[in-house]
């Protein structure tokens, strides 16, 4: 199992290591890691949401603005392809996903999920595939912003 560095874990029969390896989930374009023992699911980029305090609980985040940040970062960043997954076999893989005993949720660019809204996080994100593709800034946004911030005061 890589780490951060690149150094391996052996795979020890037993040991920590092999039983968190063999733990392992697939995400459709990364790894997540569910450890049975404490039962916290580290899940990459999976649940990622724009956070406007990086100190916000998930509590914090008005349920709208979660969702569509949930949705803005799978469909216009991390999965953009996820208009075309058969609907039927992702979700049956969220389901088996959401199934493990999850108790906490830890993510990149998420806060952590815990109780109640691990069920909601779930549910938006079996959600994805049905959602219409979003509109996001183009070329001529960017020049926009580079003319607004290169302007000399006045």
């Amino acid at each position: 199992m890589p780490l951060g560095d690149g150094r391996r874990v052996l795979r020890r029969r037993g040991s920590d290591a092999a039983r968190a390896a063999s733990a392992r989930v697939r995400l459709p374009t990364t790894r997540g890691l569910f450890d049975p023992t404490t039962r916290v699911f580290w899940a990459v980029d999976t649940f990622a949401t724009p956070l406007p305090d990086p100190h916000a609980a998930i509590a914090d985040l008005d349920p709208e603005f979660w969702a569509n940040g949930l949705a803005l970062f799978a469909l216009g960043a991390v999965s953009p392809w996820l208009s075309l997954v058969d609907e039927k076999k992702y979700s049956a893989f969220v389901d088996r996903t959401q199934s493990l005993d999850i108790a906490t949720i830890a993510s990149c660019h998420s806060p952590v999920i815990e109780g109640h809204y691990i069920e909601q996080a779930f549910n938006r994100i079996r959600e994805l595939p049905s959602l219409e593709a979003l509109v996001l800034p183009d070329q001529s946004v960017l020049d926009q912003i580079i003319a607004a911030t290169s302007q000399l005061p006045t």
